[in-house]
């Protein structure tokens, strides 16, 4: 079960089938715009992409080099016109320490954890927002199927364990699939398992999802 907004979500969903999991997707959030106003482009080498959802309304920066955290950003990047330098694979973290110190300028959603600087200057500003929605009814009849559900972002953790308490469902029966740590923590107890991805993105996910659907569920 893939609880990310859209267009993630149906990107998942295809990832985790194309695997051979039988993945549905329920998104919990919406990606809305948010009104802003960047800094000149001038005053940037680069621009620092971690999310697909950011690459909306950059017309300005549209000649900076883009950084790009995933395959999934940097192809989002280059289908909004948009020139990819290069492409990080591990992580925010690990992609800024592996370039030459730049001046990045970095749009990003309201609930990003802030970037670490890694020897770079890098400003922020948040462009966009994930607003929740009420999810659709059959996922309370999917979760009577003792899923294992992806969780992307700890806003999605905090939304989801609200609503298995809220409908008094068995946590126990439920396996989770954290994107970090920082999500992981937030699960609570109760649940059946939490199994945390290698590294900081989807297809980690997925490969996460795939060994507990293989390993202790049999």
């Amino acid at each position: 079960m893939i609880l990310r907004p859209e267009p993630g979500n149906s990107q998942s969903v295809a990832r985790a089938k194309a695997k051979g999991l039988n993945a549905f997707g329920y998104p919990l959030f919406a990606i809305e715009a948010v009104d802003w106003t960047g800094p000149p482009a001038s005053d940037f080498n680069a621009l620092l992409l971690t999310s697909a959802n950011a690459v909306r309304g950059l017309d300005a920066y549209c000649r900076l080099p883009v950084y790009a955290v995933g395959a999934a950003t940097a192809k989002a990047a280059r289908s909004a016109g948009l020139i990819v330098a290069k492409e990080g694979t591990n992580g925010v973290d690990a992609f800024l320490a592996s370039l030459e110190p730049q001046k990045m300028f970095h749009p990003h959603g309201e609930d990003t954890t802030p970037t670490a600087p890694n020897g770079h200057e890098i400003t922020q500003a948040i462009t966009y927002r994930s607003r929740a929605v009420e999810p659709a009814t059959p996922i309370w009849d999917a979760l009577d199927e003792a899923p294992i559900v992806l969780l992307h972002s700890q806003r999605a953790i905090m939304h989801f364990a609200a609503l298995t308490g809220q409908q008094d469902i068995d946590r126990s029966r439920i396996s989770l699939v954290a994107i970090s740590q920082a999500v992981a923590n937030l699960a609570g107890s109760g649940w059946e398992a939490v199994a945390l991805a290698a590294f900081p993105r989807d297809d980690a996910m997925i490969d996460a999802a795939l060994a507990l659907s293989t390993g202790s569920r049999g």
